[in-house]
């Protein structure tokens, strides 16, 4: 199997897990908290929910993260067959593979971070846990930087798909996954509600039919 064909099945398959996990899984098994807490009592009331079944947690929290970072190496993967200076827009291919892999890295240290903090609040020091998760959560959540590089290696990997592509349909989706990327890019530097949920499902969406598009391709 070409490194190019994994990308698409990651790409196909990443981001339905994640979401499966997200959106189902989590508050079923896991639950959720009131959207009325704020800061370090969220955080403690994520915490004491978590702490439930933490075995079970454990497994469900790797399983998002798995996903999460399956739909960025399926990215990865993409922009590096996209790379070499005989294509067109192939340093954007270069740039985006070089810049994916950096979010990932954030996103398994923010892991990390929540499973040494559920380590602490078990050895009944809830103080250092909560001050390990909330660093954890804002690795994940609130920053502005990697969420950035995010953006940046998927917009330019889509741009260069979509300069490269001998198709319409390749290239449309190339460029809808660009124009995605950049209106998310917007909405990291600022403060817009509700329309972030819109814009990160059609990113989703595009992503996975890109990914079947990839495997369909490299048959």
């Amino acid at each position: 199997m070409s490194s190019t064909k994994l990308g698409g099945y990651l790409l196909a398959i990443g981001p339905i897990l994640m979401l499966i996990v997200m959106m189902g899984v989590w508050p079923a098994v896991v639950g959720t908290v009131s959207d009325d807490l704020l800061g370090q009592d969220k955080i403690k009331a994520q915490m004491e929910l978590a702490m439930e079944n933490i075995t079970v947690t454990r497994i469900i929290a790797t399983l998002m993260g798995l996903g999460m970072i399956s739909l960025l190496t399926g990215y990865t993967f993409w922009a590096r067959s996209l790379q070499g200076d005989d294509k067109r827009g192939g340093i954007l291919g270069t740039v985006a593979a070089l810049t994916l892999p950096v979010v990932i890295a954030a996103i398994m240290l923010s892991m990390d971070f929540h499973f040494a903090a559920a380590d602490t609040w078990l050895n009944d020091d809830q103080g250092n846990a909560l001050i390990v998760a909330t660093v954890g959560d804002s690795i994940a959540m609130a920053s502005t930087f990697v969420w950035a590089f995010l953006f940046l290696g998927v917009g330019l990997t889509g741009l260069a798909a979509s300069l490269q592509a001998t198709d319409t349909f390749t290239k449309s989706l190339g460029a809808i996954i660009s124009v995605v990327a950049a209106v998310s890019l917007v909405i990291n530097y600022s403060d817009i509600g509700g329309a972030g949920f819109i814009v990160f499902m059609i990113f989703i969406i595009v992503t996975v039919i890109s990914g079947i598009n990839l495997i369909r391709k490299t048959v």
